[in-house]
């Protein structure tokens, strides 16, 4: 699919320009300046532009994320308006998808241009048929955007303040977001509407921050409390342009953001957002390698169970590649005995294991590696039995022996299911 993405040099858009990319997307992105894109991946885009943007016949969708985060003026929120019309009107004619990223902040009556604005667009892409995407406080991955500017703020500053009354923050991580952007733009089963991608239960903001310190920094900050009414007493005596410029309208709107209900729409788009935690830790270079052995031996465990010997390095890296590219890169928490022997896997085989979530996920693994395997040269002589010998005995022997073999993992299973089933359900992908 072609996918053309406006801001795609953002916070956002990097990731998920790298994303698509991997997944096999043809990525154009429209942007003011080329830099290192080639002539076929960048068109010319300024949100200040009077000449519409020509997009192409053949693309697939296209991704609004561009937007002026400055707005200090009533012209300033109509031209933000009438450049979304604009590349909406080129989108449309030319039969893509259009996805509107907006924000939490959206409201007809929020206190800032910003979400006034944002809703303002909303509205005209939901006449016209497209798609809008309200992230919550989207964290992770570079230090860039919102998220920057409060990595930075942590990082500089040993007091930070603990706003009371506490504000909330629905967070999502920008690998996340990008997920859910892919899946509006490639399923055709999603129809036209708001999503709201975010977790379902809010945090503190100071919950928020204080994680950055910890998980993402590693480093030990104080809080200290201050009322939010000071806050707004001083964007009153300021005013907005001002209020704008000193970024104090920012901490406003963070006191007005309404709970979003996440849990259909994020269950419509087959989401599985990970946890505030996890998605706060630095992946680095180590932990990705490490990660990666984990994965090859992962795969090397499966493929083996199902080919009933050792599989080719070539359909081991493509089992790894699918993993990081589907779910994240994170390797299943296999009872050390499977790991060392692949026939045990059979004992998973058991209802009230793969009706939970950490047997769905191993059975997307299964199913995963089994194609895999059967587009190899060694699957289709297990599978289809090309250069097998054939025959009504050598049959006969081959189901006898796997009735057998069920059996005995039953049987097997039945002492030793009850005893680690809670553990490997609990532990399992964390």
């Amino acid at each position: 699919m072609k996918l053309l993405i406006t801001g795609a040099t953002g916070y956002i858009g990097t990731k998920l320009r790298y994303i698509a990319k991997n997944r096999g997307y043809e990525v154009i992105c429209l942007c003011r300046r080329q830099g290192a894109f080639t002539a076929d991946e960048w068109l010319h885009y300024d949100l200040g532009d009077k000449v519409p943007v020509e997009v192409p016949a053949d693309a697939g969708a296209v991704i609004h994320l561009a937007i002026n985060s400055k707005l200090t003026s009533e012209s300033d929120c109509i031209a933000e308006i009438s450049a979304a019309r604009s590349l909406l009107t080129a989108t449309l004619r030319s039969g893509a998808k259009f996805i509107f990223v907006s924000s939490q902040t959206a409201n007809n009556d929020a206190p800032t241009m910003y979400g006034r604005t944002k809703w303002a667009i909303e509205q005209e892409v939901l006449k016209a048929g497209g798609w809008v995407i309200r992230p919550g406080q989207v964290y992770g991955g570079d230090e860039k955007g919102l998220f920057g500017i409060l990595s930075a703020a942590v990082r500089s500053l040993p007091v930070l303040p603990a706003f009371l009354p506490a504000p909330y923050v629905q967070p999502v991580h920008v690998d996340d977001l990008a997920n859910a952007l892919l899946a509006v733009a490639e399923r055709n089963d999603l129809t036209p509407r708001v999503f709201c991608v975010a977790a379902e239960q809010p945090v503190t903001f100071t919950c928020f921050l204080a994680l950055i310190a910890s998980e993402r920094l590693r480093v030990r900050r104080f809080f200290l409390p201050v009322p939010t009414f000071l806050i707004r007493v001083a964007t009153f005596v300021l005013g907005e342009r001002v209020s704008i410029k000193l970024g104090i309208e920012r901490l406003v709107s963070l006191f007005s953001l309404p709970q979003m209900q996440t849990a259909d729409d994020l269950s419509s788009l087959a989401l599985d957002l990970r946890s505030l935690q996890s998605g706060m830790r630095r992946t680095t270079l180590a932990g990705k390698r490490l990660n990666r052995r984990f994965l090859a031996r992962e795969a090397k465990i499966l493929l083996a169970y199902i080919l009933k010997r050792q599989p080719g390095l070539a359909v081991q890296a493509r089992y790894v590649r699918a993993v990081e590219l589907f779910r994240r890169g994170r390797p299943l928490k296999l009872p050390g005995f499977m790991l060392r022997s692949p026939l045990t896997l059979a004992l998973l085989d058991d209802r009230n294991f793969t009706s939970s979530a950490a047997g769905k996920e191993f059975l997307w693994r299964l199913n995963t590696a089994t194609i895999l395997a059967e587009a190899t040269t060694v699957g289709a002589a297990r599978f289809i039995g090309i250069g097998e010998p054939s025959g009504a005995i050598r049959y006969g022997m081959l189901i006898a022996w796997s009735v057998a073999m069920e059996v005995m993992w039953r049987l097997f299973g039945i002492f030793w299911l009850p005893i680690y089933l809670r553990r490997l359900n609990s532990e399992a992908l964390k």
